[in-house]
């Protein structure tokens, strides 16, 4: 009969252990580059933390301009970091699990004088630029679904890649 009690208590614990660590939150970072051409000047690291139903993301950028406007889009786990192709989304088929291409925006970043810039969301934010379609009111992505992130100069038609980053589980 001990071991019965034994082996239930050893399968409740270990039944257990994934319940506390994803309620923990599971969390990663990402260091951005310039990822080609000429250095943009900037520097940004972005932090992400995902508690299973909301993503929040948290970045700190130097060398923005004051004047400009910036905004941070993810991209699938198949995007680069670097390359003729960084910081661009890979998977396409929408039926593909791992397809966040009507999920991509992430915010806008605040930005003061001196070019220190600031980037706060909670999931996805509701996308004025049309980027994230069906996510007015903002829409939940899985970390586990991210390979990268990117610091875009908002600047119709290209929105050129300013920095790049892979994101990196803890």
């Amino acid at each position: 009969m001990k071991k019965i009690y034994l082996l239930a208590t050893v399968i409740l614990i270990l039944a257990a252990i994934p319940v506390i660590v994803f309620a923990s939150g599971h969390k990663a970072e990402a260091k951005l580059t310039p990822p080609t051409g000429p250095p943009s000047g900037i520097e940004a690291e972005i932090k992400f933390t995902d508690d299973g139903s909301t993503l929040t993301v948290e970045g700190k950028a130097e060398g923005l301009d004051p004047d400009a406007l910036y905004g941070s889009l993810i991209y699938d786990v198949k995007s680069k970091r670097s390359g003729a192709r960084s910081c661009e989304p890979e998977i396409f088929d929408p039926t593909d699990p791992n397809n966040i291409l009507d999920t991509m925006f992430i915010g806008v970043w605040a930005v003061d004088a001196d070019g220190n810039g600031t980037l706060a969301a909670s999931n996805l934010q509701a996308d004025p630029f049309g980027i994230n379609i069906g996510c007015e009111a903002g829409c939940y992505v899985p970390l586990s679904k991210i390979g990268t992130i990117s610091v875009r100069l908002i600047v119709p038609p290209d929105f050129p890649v300013q920095v790049c980053g892979a994101v990196k589980s803890d």
